[in-house]
């Protein structure tokens, strides 16, 4: 693969699609055998810091704002706490909601 390359993973259902990228991702352990990303085990957190993730069933807490939710991923993925307020800022203008940085799922719009 080259820089940029995005992969995907086709197949019926069951047939361990989504078990694979959780193997890779670090969030089940492999039976047998190891996994790997970037040549780094996937049991170590360095393997996901060029990975991005979204799940199939997203779950957003309903008492953060979208701000606090970009946040609270980029504590958890390791940033300090100024990096992570610098970096979902940006990350909320790269994809055009900026404007609903402080705006929480239970608003509703008129």
């Amino acid at each position: 693969m080259r820089r940029g390359d995005v992969f995907g993973f086709l197949g019926a259902n069951g047939a361990g699609k989504t078990t694979t990228v959780k193997m890779l991702l670090g969030f089940h352990a492999p039976t047998a055998g190891r996994a790997a990303l970037f040549s780094v085990p996937s049991s170590d957190p360095r393997a996901r810091r060029r990975v991005g993730y979204l799940p199939e069933q997203p779950y957003f807490p309903r008492f953060l704002s979208a701000g606090e939710t970009v946040r609270m991923h980029a504590r958890l993925a390791g940033l300090n706490r100024a990096v992570a307020a610098a970096s979902s800022r940006a990350c909320l203008e790269r994809v055009g909601m900026a404007e609903h940085a402080r705006r929480s799922p239970n608003c509703r719009r008129a």
